[in-house]
C-alpha cells in the first residue's frame, strides 16, 4: 500500500503524493495509528493493519532487509516496507525470490478486498 501516512506531506493528502509518484491513488485502504485527519472526508474508509515489517524505518544493511523478509514473507502476512529505500532498492532479487521460493505471490489490497 503506498502511503498510508495520511498527514505526512503538509498542504497535500497522501492519495495526492501517491498518484503523482507512484500513478496509483491507495483509497479507501490507509494504515493507523497515522490518521490524524479526517480519514473518511478524503476518502480513507477502510484501515489496514501490517503483520510484519523489512524494519526499514531507519537505516538499516541490506542484509538486514533480507532477514525481516525471512522472517515476516509467509502466507497471509501484509508486510511493510519502504520501497524507496534505499537498502530495499538493492535487494529486490533476493526479495523476489525469498518470495517465489515459497510459492507466494504478491497482491493489492484491491485483489484482496475490492475484487473479492
Amino acid at each position: 500500500m503506498p502511503g498510508g501516512h495520511l498527514g505526512r506531506h503538509p498542504g497535500r493528502h497522501d492519495h495526492d503524493v501517491t498518484e503523482s509518484t507512484y500513478g496509483v491513488d491507495p483509497r479507501p485502504f490507509y494504515r493507523p495509528p497515522y490518521c490524524y485527519q479526517d480519514a473518511a472526508a478524503v476518502g480513507y474508509t477502510c484501515s489496514v493493519l501490517r503483520y510484519g515489517s523489512l524494519s526499514d524505518s531507519g537505516l538499516i544493511t541490506p542484509q538486514q532487509v533480507v532477514d525481516s523478509a525471512s522472517q515476516w514473507f509467509l502466507p497471509q502476512h501484509i508486510v511493510i516496507g519502504h520501497l524507496d529505500c534505499t537498502p530495499v532498492t538493492t535487494v529486490f532479487p533476493q526479495l523476489a525470490q525469498l518470495i517465489a521460493d515459497r510459492g507466494l505471490q504478491t497482491v493489492t489490497l484491491d485483489d484482496v478486498f475490492v475484487s473479492a
